[in-house]
């Protein structure tokens, strides 16, 4: 068996929106007479990039890292993801964790997330 003795550590995460639009029912209004309903609920502004919250942690089968959570008013860059969850994060947590461990990393989403960066030098 390929994991055998190994101890698998999945790194996961996931955004959540703060602009309210992503609650399907939230998207739209309904109104019964559009000559009485005011202009702010009619035309409601947008920005191109909403707000986001980062949620990350990290699960291995012995201890749970803490919860890092990381707002951004844009994207989320592969930059931040590279420095404030890979290398500040998840690293040391396996380092802490399981320095004389064997141990395989799970990532969520490896190519999507990283893109083309490098993780090993």
């Amino acid at each position: 068996m390929i994991l055998n003795d190994c101890d698998i550590v999945l790194d996961d995460e996931k955004y959540f929106g703060l602009s309210g639009d992503n609650v399907q029912c939230d998207q739209r209004y309904y109104i019964t007479n559009s000559l009485t309903t005011p202009s702010h609920v009619q035309y409601k502004k947008k920005k191109k990039f909403s707000s986001k919250l980062l949620v990350l942690i990290t699960i291995p089968s012995k201890v749970a890292s803490d919860i890092y959570v990381h707002k951004s008013e844009h994207v989320i860059s592969s930059d931040i993801y590279l420095n404030e969850c890979i290398n500040k994060r998840l690293l040391s947590f396996i380092e802490e964790h399981h320095k004389n461990d064997d141990y395989v990393l799970w990532p969520e989403k490896p190519v999507h997330i990283m893109g083309r960066l490098s993780l090993i030098d």
